[in-house]
């Protein structure tokens, strides 16, 4: 189905998941049945291990086998081909603690025989935060994540990387990602793009100008990993873009050959700038060219998705204003060949919170801790 038959579908309620409300689960397409492990219950925001699938072709729930493991907040998870993948995070250290702390276990789910598989011990220390992706040979490599959370702050991002094998149950570090110098690195974002993974490195400068005085500034590096070069010892590359590409905050994600950066901003962490929607939206090719003549979303960005050579985005928020009407459930596409917006069929009247679209290859899943919805032929 192409975008073009999304325009003329209709969005529906898709039964009740066992375990909603909820916030936040791991999600994977599988290809066909949508994975939904663990998150955070509504009624009181911990974490839980459940886990259940929904199957498009019969259009119900199953209950799986819970994650074997620790309840946890913010592990690092990915899809494999044949396997889920769910490693480190944080559990909470006591009520009011402000403490927490980082995990560096995890577990990978057979779906097709509905069984968890704890991994072995590797060479990352515990983090939470990290993030994974998986390479073109289905390992799943994992980066970034802070040691401790703590009401004081975190500790520095770990520089960390290491990719694990779920066909030989083995794990191997990698090169540390690149900083460069006086940058500090402040979290992470990592894309399988081509045979390489493409990482987005937010960062900090700040500078004492003065005694209990400082200032800085902020942005984002992009480095290439090609985790086969050198017999697999992976090397990094340092990806140039024009300065002009909000990439702070960006959603960076591969749309065919190139490279997505939506949503983002030219605002430093934690800088007082004038307030913006984030509808910057931007294309890059392999050599770091922005395609010229592109506009940014209608609509500001609350889940994405890619659906063949479109690249589809649905709104939480609402916005009103001179010109602007904007609801929870909206959504739009850009089409790749076009180079166009398309708007979609709005889903309104469910009022959702999106927090992850699923594209099935016949419709698309918007799952929701206030229920699922799904737009697609009747």
């Amino acid at each position: 189905m192409s975008i073009a038959s999304l325009k003329s579908s209709h969005w529906r309620s898709l039964p009740a998941d066992p375990l909603a409300p909820r916030d936040l689960p791991i999600t994977a397409w599988t290809g066909h049945e949508l994975l939904a492990v663990g998150g955070q219950r509504v009624a009181d925001g911990a974490a839980f291990t459940g886990a259940d699938a929904y199957d498009p072709q019969t259009g119900r729930w199953e209950l799986l086998p819970s994650f074997p493991l620790a309840a946890r907040d913010s592990p690092a998870s990915a899809w494999t081909g044949y396997g889920l993948v769910v490693w480190g995070g944080s559990i909470a250290q006591g009520s009011g603690s402000g403490l927490s702390q980082t995990l560096g276990d995890g577990a990978i789910l057979d779906p097709a025989h509905r069984v968890w598989r704890v991994l072995p011990a590797g060479p990352l220390p515990p983090l939470t935060g990290s993030v994974a992706v998986t390479d073109g040979a289905d390992n799943v490599i994992i980066l970034g994540g802070v040691l401790v959370t703590a009401s004081a702050g975190n500790t520095p991002v770990s520089r960390r990387v290491a990719s694990y094998d779920p066909a030989r149950r083995t794990w191997r570090s990698l090169p540390d990602l690149p900083v460069a110098t006086s940058h500090e690195l402040l979290g992470v974002k990592a894309v399988l793009w081509g045979s390489r993974v493409l990482v987005a490195e937010t960062w900090q400068q700040v500078v004492h100008t003065a005694p209990g005085e400082t200032s800085g500034t902020g942005g984002v590096d992009l480095f290439l990993l090609d985790p086969r070069s050198g017999g697999g010892a992976g090397h990094w590359s340092r990806f140039p873009v024009p300065s002009s590409t909000a990439l702070i905050g960006a959603d960076v994600r591969a749309l065919g050959s190139e490279l997505v950066v939506a949503g983002g901003t030219m605002c430093p962490p934690f800088a007082a700038c004038p307030y913006s929607l984030n509808t910057a939206f931007g294309l890059l090719d392999a050599q770091g060219n922005a395609r010229a003549g592109i506009f940014g979303p209608p609509i500001k960005l609350a889940a994405e998705t890619v659906v063949g050579d479109s690249y589809v985005v649905m709104t939480g928020s609402q916005i009103t204003g001179p010109g602007r009407d904007e609801q929870p459930g909206d959504a739009a596409a850009f089409n790749l060949a076009s180079g166009e917006w398309v708007t979609l069929p709005s889903a309104r009247r469910f009022k959702p919170e999106p927090q992850a679209l699923t594209w099935t290859g016949r419709e698309l899943i918007a799952l929701s801790s206030n229920g699922s919805i799904a737009l697609g032929p009747n």
